[in-house]
């Protein structure tokens, strides 16, 4: 922004400097004209417009003093030769003054004009940051709520996974059970088969009741003993 104001300045200088130098140039035939200046910046376009000086009269020459003053007011005729240039002194200073007074209020335009903008500007920079920050929040917020429903989508396919693979596993343990069930049973059968085709059915016999002794029953019980020894094994 002090960029553009110098740049503001620098202009109302030429403009008042090619202003004073027209008004010295050119003479008007009556009421005092304007010009009008536009300065384009950005999106800003400042117009200046500024009085024209009016014309000055041209300074006696020496031919027109002499053919209108008498012989003897010659020195009077030499005093207003001599006086001429400090009136156009003056009116230079007055000139001066008054482009000092118009860059003056430029400056104070355009510092407004300056701070106005600049707290526009930061308004705008500010709402367009919120709108990008809202609009990113809203994008997360989608996103969040686009995963967690895949995610949801997933756990509950992995739970159905599970719960089908448990159920195969106690399906599997109650065949398991009953496969060893009825692998006992066709051992049982087999050792019975085993033992009646190594030992041939018994032969009936006739027993007669007798006191049983100590001696009797230990030879009882070792031969039951080894009966149920022979049985057992394979």
């Amino acid at each position: 922004m002090p960029g553009v104001t110098l740049k503001l300045v620098a202009f109302a200088c030429v403009a008042v400097a090619f202003w004073a130098e027209g008004g010295q140039r050119r003479a008007t035939g009556g009421g005092s004209r304007r010009r009008s200046h536009r300065v384009q910046q950005g999106q800003c376009s400042y117009t200046f417009v500024l009085p024209e000086a009016e014309p000055q009269p041209c300074p006696p020459t020496r031919a027109t003093l002499r053919a209108n003053t008498p012989q003897g007011d010659a020195p009077a005729a030499t005093l207003l030769t001599h006086h001429w240039p400090a009136q156009r002194v003056q009116q230079l200073e007055r000139v001066l003054e008054n482009t000092t007074q118009w860059l003056l209020k430029l400056e104070n335009y355009v510092q407004m004009n300056v701070k106005s903008e600049t707290v526009w500007i930061q308004q705008s920079v500010a709402q367009n940051q919120t709108a990008t920050m809202l609009e990113i929040g809203t994008n997360l917020l989608n996103q969040t709520a686009e995963q967690s429903r895949k995610l949801t989508v997933v756990e509950a396919q992995v739970l159905n996974q599970t719960a089908r693979i448990e159920i195969q596993l106690l399906e599997n343990s109650l065949s398991t059970n009953k496969l060893e069930k009825q692998l006992l049973l066709q051992t049982n059968e087999i050792h019975k088969l085993q033992n009646m085709n190594k030992y041939g059915p018994r032969p009936r016999r006739s027993f007669t009741l007798v006191p049983l002794t100590d001696s009797c029953l230990f030879k009882m019980f070792k031969r039951t003993v080894r009966m149920e020894g022979a049985s057992c094994s394979p």
